[in-house]
Parts: C-alpha cells; structure tokens; sequence
C-alpha cells in the first residue's frame, strides 16, 4: 500500500517518463520531475525540480528515465538521493568502463525497469513454464517507433539515435528480459545481428539476437522499430509440445490451438504494479542489477 508520504523524483519526462508519472499519481504518491525541456506539453501539473534542489532531498523512489546514455551518469549522481532507484531499461548502451562496473557493484535496491514483467499473460507464462524443460524460445517485436512519439519529431528523440542510446537491439532488451524471467534463467551467451539504414538513422532499425540460457535453453529474438504492421508474439518449444502467445491480444495457446489464457493486456497498469512493487516490497520481481551488468557484458563482450 503507497502512501502521499512516500516520495518519488522523476528524471525525464519524455514518453516513459509521462507513463511513469500517470502511474504514481494513480498511487497516490508525492511525484517531483526532472525534465531539460522548456516546453511540456502536458494536461497534468507536475511539480518541477532542478537536478541541484533535487540532490538536497530524500525520496523513497527515483526513477530514471532519460536517455539511455544518461543513465549510468544519472544512477551515481542520484545514488545517495533515494532509498530505492529504478532505471528504465536498458541499464547502458555500451560496454562499461572499468571504474563504472566496480561504483555499479557496490549498489544496493537498485532495479531495471521491465514493466513486462508484471503484464498478467508474462505471470501466466511464467506459472506454466515453471516445471516444464524448454528447449527452444523465440519471440517477434515488429512496430513503428515513429508513432511512439506523437507530435515529435522522431529526429529529436533517443530511440534511432546511436549515441543518445537507442536502436532496436536496446529496444529488444524488453523481449530478452521476459525470455530470462518466464524461464527462470540468465544469458550464458549471445550473438546480435544488427540491420541499418545508415543514411537516414544512426542506430540500427533491425536487430536479432539468439544465443543460450544456462538452463540450457537456445533463444532467439527478433526487433524491427520501423515496421508498417504491429506484432509482439513468441513461442516455446518443449520436450513433447509447444506453447505460442501473443502479448498484445493476451492470448496463450498449444500447438492443437486450445487456449491456455485469455485476458486484455494493459500496458499503463503494468507500470503501476511496478512501482508499487518496489516501494512495498523487499525483494520485488524486478530486474535486478546484478542481471543487468550479466546482460550488459555478455552483449557488449
């Protein structure tokens, strides 16, 4: 249960940032941003803080959802600032620096954000894989990520910008995150093959990535951020069956189409049970540091 008590520091108030802040409000909590823009467009009234006032405040959450390549700079200035920290995937967009894996050991109550994780058919697929032996998993993310940014110019944002730490490899960190948890497992190793367009986009527009778990699982993984059609979908192939499902539709069924689950997938309400499962709860379900310096290394190798 969250409290008006109960603060939470917002730095970045792009799209994520916005979804953030929706759902703290929903829980009643007390909600201070961080944001460069000079311009918000925004219906809410947010109480607006600068980075200085901020670092002279205790909160009880500080999320971090600015550009990925600020995350690391952000999570050792804010450190100290709040009693747990949650960093909007990904942890880094490339491979750290000595001095920064030995700061990010020694880190406590801090958390990645993979609000997947608490999307109900992600609990359901999860419950259902818990005593069965995959043998192999692969999920398909297809969508345009120019319409994730209403009445932005895609130019101006992180996600097709290489150095602001965007591309479709940092976007599938999502869909290698629910592999590892639905699983119960970590990333043993991994191979990316990235698509660009290099005259239009720094980052890449296209990435798969395949590789194994350490339960022995081979797992594969296909993004597109600029397809015309939306598609989120995955299968696994078991010893003597098959699961498949599809994310947006809420749908798990077996390889004789019986359908396992059937519920609407609420995309807002998974960050709320996020952030509610971190200020409530001592050992919340999600990503932890730990895993994310695993997945970081092991991609960036």
């Amino acid at each position: 249960m969250t409290s008006n008590k109960q603060k939470v520091l917002i730095v970045g108030f792009g799209s994520i940032g916005k979804k953030h802040y929706q759902a703290c409000k929903k829980l009643g909590v007390q909600i201070f941003v961080i944001s460069r823009s000079k311009k918000i467009e925004s219906k809410d009234k947010p109480v607006f803080i600068t980075k200085s006032n901020a670092l002279k405040l205790k909160f009880s959450l500080i999320i971090l959802c600015n550009n990925t390549n600020e995350h690391i700079s952000d999570l050792f200035l804010f450190y100290k600032c709040g009693q747990k920290i949650l960093v909007e995937k990904p942890l880094h967009f490339k491979r750290f620096e000595k001095n920064e894996l030995l700061k990010l050991l020694k880190m406590t109550k801090v958390y990645v954000g993979y609000n997947l994780r608490h999307l109900e058919i992600i609990k359901f697929l999860k419950k259902v894989l818990s005593n069965k032996q995959a043998k192999l998993i692969s999920t398909t993310f297809k969508d345009d990520c120019r319409s994730w940014y209403k009445n932005r110019n895609i130019n101006d944002s992180y996600v097709l910008n290489k150095q602001k730490g965007g591309g479709a490899l940092l976007t599938n960190y999502h869909e290698i995150d629910y592999i590892k948890y639905i699983l119960s497992t970590e990333i043993i190793n991994i191979k990316c093959l990235p698509i660009y367009n290099k005259e239009k986009y720094t980052a890449d527009i296209s990435n798969e990535v395949q590789g194994e778990m350490k339960n022995n699982v081979f797992f594969k993984s296909n993004l597109e951020i600029l397809s015309k059609s939306r598609k989120r979908v995955g299968e696994v192939v078991l010893t003597d069956s098959k699961i498949l499902w599809d994310i947006d539709k809420g749908k798990v069924w077996n390889e004789k189409e019986e359908i396992l689950f059937d519920k609407e997938t609420d995309y807002p309400a998974s960050y709320m049970m996020q952030i509610n499962d971190i200020l409530n709860n001592s050992n919340p379900i999600c990503s932890t540091l730990e895993s994310n310096i695993n997945d970081t290394k092991k991609i960036f190798r």
